[in-house]
């Protein structure tokens, strides 16, 4: 009986000896697993005594804070950091020590060693022995800098792009397509209109925007689907009744899986009532110009008419002649304004109508024979202002009514060229050419006896130009000018 006891104590012992190894063989593997996930973790993690003093850091927080282990184990947590999130922290560490969490997560800066500022989430716990005292507190700290440099960056992003959203000089309004809702708008918006901010936000786009018709508005929200964006001119109206103006620059956009159309809205009405008393002073000075070139041109054909008088009673055929030559030019004259006042512009006259009108008078006043006498014109499109196209026809005129007159004496039949071009922008190219007996040699422009080309060598002068003389094969005359800026 006694050999079988104490066999049977010696078989406990041997087991309670086996238990024993493997719990402290699972404690040993246990404690060598912690010690690697604390080692290798990819975030910082310290065990830290009661008092502040790292017990234990592992190389990711020594990395994160710029020390080495030994410089950390020698230390307090208090001592790095910053000193804005000190005594919240500590507070913190109280609460836990005086059993009140177990736990607690909070956002804090430490100071590297290099002297900037490292942010950090901590996750923290507390460690008690069997009774209950507090043995070290266990933190995961995790490097969250860049991720406030981001949010920082953001937030003074869109408080910048809300300070210009707020501060535009135009109103800004973001609208619901489908719905017609105020998704978002900036003061602008509802000051123009008279509403407060929060009776603006009731509204939807119909309750103050006035179309002349729902398919006028469904025309400009399938131009902004379709193309994107649209402008246009609308109309709102305020609270207290005032329709205003407005030109609205519209684009499309989706948020959050919403059709909505942002539009800046520019109150034009003002710039309407300029526009229209502009437009009304507009039309009153191109009435008063209609009637001073339509009274010119009366004037003129009246001193025409009295020339004719005169010619009744004129026997001499030079003197005659000299009258005759002076009306063509007033008629040259005239004509000018008669086109001035049939224009559009008042102040510009299209060339080729004007000199290929001239050059038919001149053949009806000479009588002479198209058959005989065969006209080719060939003139640029060429628009000119009062001050030169009465030079440049009075010029064609005299050179022209020479031709008639000279160049083909006895019933000689001929050809007479005028040709008008643009050169370079801003030069004008003249030339007025005859197959004629030509001009004698012995004539020259620049001390001319004859009144007409004395006129025309005054009116070249005049427009600063230059001409040249070619008698070969008849007469031609080569006029170059440039037009005034």
């Amino acid at each position: 009986m006694a050999r079988k006891m104490a066999g049977e104590e010696f078989m406990a012992i041997v087991e309670s000896t086996g238990d024993r190894k493997k719990t402290e063989d699972a404690l040993h593997k246990s404690n060598e697993q912690f010690r690697v996930a604390f080692e290798h973790a990819l975030t910082g993690m310290a065990l830290t005594g009661i008092g502040g003093r790292f017990i234990k850091v592992n190389p990711y927080l020594c990395k994160m804070l710029g020390y080495f282990e030994d410089e950390l184990l020698a230390t307090t947590f208090q001592a790095i950091t910053h000193p804005d999130d000190l005594l919240t922290s500590t507070e913190l560490l109280q609460q836990m020590l005086a059993d009140e969490v177990s736990t607690c997560q909070i956002e804090k800066r430490y100071i590297h060693k290099h002297g900037h500022t490292v942010w950090a989430f901590l996750s923290v716990s507390i460690v008690r022995d069997k009774d209950g005292n507090p043995l070290y507190f266990i933190s995961h700290i995790q490097d969250i800098t860049e991720h406030k440099k981001a949010v920082k960056a953001l937030r003074g992003s869109e408080e910048k792009y809300r300070a210009l959203f707020e501060q535009a000089p135009d109103s800004i309004l973001l609208v619901d397509v489908d719905t017609g809702e105020l998704v978002e708008f900036n003061s602008k918006t509802h000051e123009n209109l008279g509403y407060t901010s929060e009776e603006f936000k009731k509204l939807k786009i119909q309750d103050f925007e006035v179309f002349e018709s729902e398919e006028e508005v469904n025309k400009h929200i399938r131009k902004v689907i379709r193309e994107g964006s649209d402008i246009f001119e609308t109309k709102h109206r305020t609270k207290d009744g005032r329709i205003r103006n407005i030109l609205a620059r519209s684009r499309a956009v989706s948020v959050g899986g919403r059709n909505l159309t942002l539009s800046i809205l520019s109150d034009i009405t003002d710039r309407k009532i300029v526009e229209e008393r502009i437009k009304a002073a507009l039309d009153d000075n191109e009435l008063l110009l209609k009637e001073i070139h339509h009274r010119v041109k009366n004037n003129l054909q009246i001193v025409c008419s009295l020339f004719n008088l005169q010619k009744e009673s004129i026997k001499d055929k030079e003197t005659f002649e000299m009258v005759s030559e002076c009306q063509n030019r007033i008629r040259a004259i005239a004509l000018v304004h008669e086109k001035l006042y049939k224009s559009k512009s008042f102040t510009y006259i299209n060339i080729d109508e004007y000199i290929t009108d001239l050059i038919k008078r001149l053949f009806s006043f000479y009588e002479i024979n198209p058959n005989k006498i065969i006209l080719k014109v060939d003139m640029d499109n060429i628009s000119l202002g009062i001050n030169t196209a009465i030079p440049v026809g009075l010029i064609i005129t005299e050179l022209t009514s020479n031709s008639l007159q000279y160049a083909f004496p006895e019933g000689r039949e001929g050809e007479i060229n005028i040709t008008v071009r643009l050169i370079d922008a801003d030069e004008i190219n003249i030339v007025i050419s005859d197959n004629g007996v030509g001009l004698p040699a012995n004539v020259n422009i620049r001390n001319a006896e004859s009144l007409g080309l004395q006129i025309v060598d005054t009116l070249i002068k005049q427009l600063k130009g230059k001409i040249e003389i070619h008698r070969k094969g008849g007469t031609k005359f080569n006029i170059k000018f440039r037009l005034k800026k």
